[in-house]
């Protein structure tokens, strides 16, 4: 008689361990299914396997053995008398994550600081290639990870233009705000209209905030020579993404936009 005890870890460890080999495209939904309940039992049979996947026995017995072949799982053997009983089927054992996935974590590993590496190389030939006359358009996903660099790559200073700085809520653009003042940079706003909250945090990431009048199309300036501004996309939801150029004539427009604000507030003084 089979007998499988289970030793529960968190309820969310294994929906969250299925969700993350889907992400990655490690497995597809059927065996990352599988996988998960072979983790959370330690023992997963083909009743389990078609139970978690929804598939019949037959295809379930098809997704343990790719996921053997895969490294992920291991057949017991037993004498051809006694295979397959009825309710339980071919029983598996997990190998841990750990030992499964240990080729992928370090390969990860090593593209993670391969990115790392090839982000610098960016942001140097950002900050010493010569002007792009092309206007590119920045989709959601990468913007802020494009804005980031951009700021990073800064030698001058920065120089953001907003209404209500919805923007703040991005907490990757802050920390790369505050390393740019670090660096001796120059970092301001200008806001048409900010919350004391968002005030504050700009502040505190050291950026000078000042505050214009009436409604202004947002954008970014970096060192005056790479230009970001927003626009509205989705069909659906709204969601926004940028334009990013360095642009001569548009470069010249914006910084003109800038001195005028500057002018405004001293002319007021």
């Amino acid at each position: 008689m089979l007998t499988i005890v289970v030793v529960e870890s968190g309820p969310n460890e294994f929906a969250l361990l299925k969700a993350l080999l889907e992400k990655i495209e490690l497995l597809p939904a059927d065996e990352a299914a599988v996988y998960a309940e072979a983790v959370r039992k330690g023992l997963v049979t083909t009743s389990d396997a078609a139970r978690v996947s929804h598939q019949d026995r037959s295809k379930a017995g098809v997704t343990l053995r790719r996921l053997a072949e895969k490294g992920f799982v291991r057949e017991r053997v037993r004498e051809a008398a006694t295979r397959g009983g009825r309710g339980h089927g071919d029983v598996y054992s997990v190998l841990p994550p750990k030992e499964a996935l240990k080729e992928k974590i370090e390969a990860f590993e090593d593209l993670r600081d391969l990115a790392n590496r090839l982000d610098q190389h960016l942001e140097l030939l950002a900050g010493q290639g010569e002007r792009d006359e092309d206007i590119w358009r920045l989709d959601p996903p990468a913007l802020v990870a494009t804005i980031v660099a951009a700021i990073g790559s800064a030698a001058v200073g920065i120089e953001i233009a907003s209404n209500d700085c919805s923007w703040i809520e991005r907490s990757e653009v802050l920390t790369s705000l505050e390393a740019a003042k670090k660096r001796g940079l120059r970092v301001t706003v200008y806001a048409t209209s900010l919350r004391a909250g968002d005030k504050n945090r700009l502040r505190s990431c050291g950026a000078a905030v000042r505050t214009i009048e009436g409604k202004i199309q947002p954008f970014l300036l970096v060192d005056r020579r790479v230009l970001f501004v927003p626009v509205r996309m989705g069909s659906i939801a709204t969601d926004y993404g940028a334009l990013q150029t360095s642009n001569r004539y548009m470069l010249d427009n914006h910084s003109a936009m800038i001195d005028r604000m500057n002018e405004g507030r001293k002319s007021r003084k």
